[in-house]
């Protein structure tokens, strides 16, 4: 369930213009179903990503993880964010809860006289306790 949300999700909210396919890497110690219902989100680092596009594509991507969570039949997910910088975070603490973070970077944009094209790579890693590595990843 959560595999199919976040592949959605990245899908729709990152990678609608994506020049490659979408790869999702599952990796040992992945659990399908967390048994806690709260998954925290790391505010996403950003390379050479305008704040004007990275905020608001942040901000989407959430309000649309929690929707989703909460239509979800099986069980409902609520994601919340941690308003802090990397620096700030208690990792041996963060390292106990599910968590999912992610990069923005590989950010092009094309302005014609009627039209602009923004391209911008993403990678999502979703961390699970226990695993000091990340267990699922998706990028383009």
């Amino acid at each position: 369930m959560i595999v199919r949300l976040l592949a959605l999700l990245s899908l729709v909210c990152l990678a609608a213009c994506a020049t490659k396919p979408t790869t999702v890497e599952k990796k040992a110690g992945f659990v399908l179903r967390p048994d806690t219902q709260v998954i925290y989100i790391v505010p996403f680092r950003t390379v050479m990503v305008p704040a004007p596009v990275a905020d608001p594509l942040f901000d989407t991507f959430v309000d649309e993880l929690n929707l989703r969570g909460e239509q979800s039949s099986e069980n409902s997910y609520s994601f919340v964010i941690l308003k802090k910088n990397w620096s700030d975070i208690d990792g041996e603490q963060l390292a106990r809860h599910n968590y999912l973070t992610g990069e923005l970077y590989g950010f092009l944009e094309d302005s014609g006289c009627c039209s602009t094209t923004i391209q911008i790579q993403a990678r999502l890693q979703l961390f699970q306790p226990g695993n000091e590595d990340s267990t699922l990843t998706i990028h383009d």
